[in-house]
C-alpha cells in the first residue's frame, strides 16, 4: 500500500507540474509580452470564469474520489458513481453557460470583452471532461498525469511560439484553454474505453443523492474561490487593469508556493479516508509524519518568499516593481497556513464526517473576504488586497484547527497515537 501511495504522489506531482509549473514557466513570458495591463485583463477574465469551474466541479474531486476509493472492489457501484457524477457535472455546465451569457450581456464591463469570456468558458467544459476524481479514487494517477502533462506541454509551446506582443492577449487565452480541453477529451475517451464505462442517465433520486452528498464540500469550495478571488474582482471594479496585473503577478508567485501542498493533499485524501474506516491509528500516524515534515518545509518556504520577494519580481517581470514585492511579503505566510488548514480541515474534518465544520470555516472565510474587500481595497488598493487575503486565510486556519482539536485530533494526540502504535508491536 505504501508503494501505491508513493507512486500516486509522484504522478500527482506530475499533474502539478502540468497544471501549475508549466503555466508558471510561461508566466514571466506573458507578463513581459502582454504588459501588466493586458496581463491583468487576462487574469480578471480567468478569475471570473473560475467561479463557474468550481461550481461545475461541485467538490467531486473530494467526494467522488472518496466514493470510488471506498467502493473500488465493486465495479457495478463504480459504474453507477461515474455516471451520476458525470451527469451532474454536465447539467451544471449548461446552467453555468446560461448564467455566464446573461452576465456578459447585461454588465457593460464584461460585455466589452465578451469574446474573451466566451473562449475562457472552455475551461469549464474541460473540467467536466477531466475525470481526475475517478483516477484518484482507483489510485491510477499515471494516466491523468500523462494526459495533463501532454496538453500543458502543447499549451506552453504554443504560448512561446505564437505570443509576440501586447495585442496577442486573446490568443494567449485561447491557447491556455486548449491546454485544458484537450487533456479532458483524451482522458474521458481513455477512461470510458479502458474501464469499459457504459454511459447511462442516472435517476432523479441518484442525482439528488450526489448533490446532497457533495453539498458541504461544494459550499466549502465555492467559499474558497470567493475568498481567493474577491480581492482581484474588487480591484477590477475599483482600479485599472494595470493594478489588477500587479496584484496578479504577486498572486501567481504566492499560488505557486501554495500549490506545493496540492499533490500531498490529493494523494493523502483517499488513503487517509480509507484508513479512518479500517485502521484509525494508522491514519493518525500517517498524518503525524506529514504534519511535522510539512511544518518544517513550509516554514522555510514562507521565509524564502519574504526574503526573495524583490528578486522574484525582477525575475518574473524583468523590472523592479516595489508594489508587487510588498504584496509578496505581506502574503508570504500563505503556504504555511494553507498547509495547516489542509491537514486539520481536508484530511481530518472531511474524512471523519464533519463536513459542516469544514464548510463553516470556508464560508466564514468567504464572508470575511467579501466584507473586507469592499471596506479595505477601495482605500488601500494593492496592499489592502494582500491584507484581505492573509486575514481571511488566518480566520480559516483557526476555524479548521480548533474544531479538530476539540474532536480529539490535536498535535498532542498525534504524539499519543505514536506511542500507542509503538506498543502494539
Amino acid at each position: 500500500m505504501r508503494k501505491v501511495l508513493i507512486e500516486n504522489l509522484f504522478y500527482l506531482y506530475v499533474v502539478q507540474i502540468a497544471n501549475y509549473v508549466l503555466p508558471f514557466i510561461t508566466f514571466p513570458f506573458l507578463v513581459r509580452m502582454l504588459g501588466p495591463k493586458n496581463f491583468g485583463l487576462m487574469a480578471f477574465v480567468f478569475a471570473f470564469i473560475y467561479y463557474f469551474v468550481v461550481i461545475v466541479d461541485y467538490g467531486f474531486n473530494l467526494t467522488a474520489t472518496k466514493q470510488i476509493a471506498v467502493n473500488r472492489s465493486d465495479p457495478a457501484k463504480i459504474l453507477k458513481i461515474f455516471n451520476e457524477v458525470l451527469f451532474v457535472k454536465t447539467l451544471l455546465m449548461f446552467i453555468c453557460g446560461i448564467v455566464v451569457a446573461l452576465l456578459v450581456l447585461l454588465i457593460p464591463k464584461l460585455h466589452e470583452n465578451w469574446f474573451l469570456y466566451s473562449i475562457a468558458f472552455g475551461a469549464v467544459i474541460g473540467n467536466v471532461l477531466l475525470p481526475q476524481w475517478f483516477y484518484q479514487g482507483i489510485e491510477k494517477m499515471k494516466y491523468i498525469a500523462l494526459f495533463n502533462l501532454s496538453g500543458k506541454v502543447l499549451s506552453t509551446l504554443g504560448i512561446f511560439v505564437f505570443i509576440r506582443g501586447e495585442s496577442d492577449y486573446r490568443l494567449a487565452i485561447i491557447i491556455q484553454v486548449c491546454g485544458i480541453i484537450i487533456p479532458g477529451i483524451v482522458s474521458m475517451v481513455h477512461c470510458v474505453t479502458k474501464y469499459q464505462i457504459k454511459l447511462q442517465i442516472p435517476t432523479v433520486r441518484e442525482i439528488k443523492d450526489q448533490l446532497i452528498d457533495g453539498w458541504h464540500v461544494f459550499v466549502s469550495q465555492i467559499s474558497m474561490i470567493i475568498y481567493s478571488n474577491s480581492p482581484i474582482i474588487t480591484l477590477g471594479m475599483f482600479a485599472s487593469y494595470q493594478i489588477v496585473g500587479y496584484y496578479s503577478i504577486a498572486q501567481k508567485i504566492i499560488s505557486a508556493a501554495v500549490n506545493v501542498c496540492n499533490p500531498i493533499s490529493a494523494a493523502l485524501f483517499p488513503r487517509v479516508g480509507l484508513l479512518f474506516h479500517t485502521a484509525k491509528l494508522q491514519a493518525l500516524m500517517l498524518l503525524r509524519k506529514v504534519l511535522f515534515v510539512g511544518l518544517v518545509a513550509f516554514v522555510l518556504l514562507s521565509i524564502g518568499l519574504w526574503a526573495a520577494s524583490d528578486y522574484l519580481v525582477l525575475l518574473i517581470a524583468g523590472e523592479r516593481l516595489p508594489e508587487v514585492s510588498s504584496l509578496i511579503k505581506i502574503m508570504s505566510l500563505m503556504p504555511l497556513m494553507v498547509f495547516i488548514d489542509n491537514i486539520f480541515g481536508t484530511q481530518i474534518l472531511l474524512n471523519i464526517g464533519h463536513k459542516n465544520k469544514y464548510m463553516r470555516a470556508l464560508l466564514s472565510g468567504s464572508i470575511v473576504s467579501m466584507i473586507l474587500s469592499f471596506i479595505v481595497i477601495p482605500y488601500w488598493n494593492l496592499n489592502g488586497a494582500a491584507i484581505v487575503v492573509i486575514s481571511t486565510e488566518m480566520v480559516i486556519m483557526f476555524m479548521m484547527v480548533i474544531p479538530a482539536h476539540r474532536l480529539g485530533y490535536s498535535i498532542s494526540n498525534l504524539f499519543a497515537a505514536h506511542k500507542q502504535y509503538a506498543k502494539t508491536f
